[in-house]
């Protein structure tokens, strides 16, 4: 953590945060590397409460800053509550369970398929018979040409 005119003013901001926040909170903050509690804090202001859940679960499970990433995208602050009708506490290391119970749960993202939208299951199955009798694939000819070439 350097000195930098941004970082003072990042270490202003988690003192004005946590100062006067309930100890239970500074205490599993404090436990968090810097780059984690500034992604918190960036991500979730003053809201202790998920602030906190993500602080216990990265000091519990020795989640990298990817993990935390994909955790709060997830939104599973808010989920840690839902019951769960899977097995992977009993089959999984404690660190990798809640995260495959989530990832089961999330919705998918079918983005790299070109599906923007929510799709029902019975328009993706015949999206997905339909995938490998495409012919037609565009590629960016280069990062500087908008034209599109099509393999056949």
């Amino acid at each position: 953590m350097g000195m930098s005119p941004r970082n003072l003013w990042y270490m202003k901001g988690f003192y004005e945060r946590f100062s006067e926040s309930d100890p239970k909170l500074r205490q599993a903050v404090a436990l968090l590397p810097w780059g984690h509690t500034l992604k918190l804090m960036q991500k979730f202001g003053n809201d202790d409460e998920a602030i906190l859940y993500y602080a216990q679960e990265t000091t519990s499970k020795g989640w990298s800053r990817d993990l935390l990433t994909n955790a709060i995208s997830m939104q599973m602050h808010l989920r840690k509550s839902e019951s769960t009708d899977n097995n992977f506490v009993l089959t999984l290391p404690t660190g990798q369970a809640q995260l495959a119970d989530e990832v089961f749960r999330s919705s998918y993202n079918l983005g790299f398929l070109g599906v923007r939208n929510p799709i029902l299951e019975t328009e993706l199955e015949a999206f997905g018979k339909e995938l490998p009798y495409r012919t037609e694939f565009p590629l960016m000819d280069n990062e500087h040409n908008n034209e599109v070439k099509d393999i056949k």
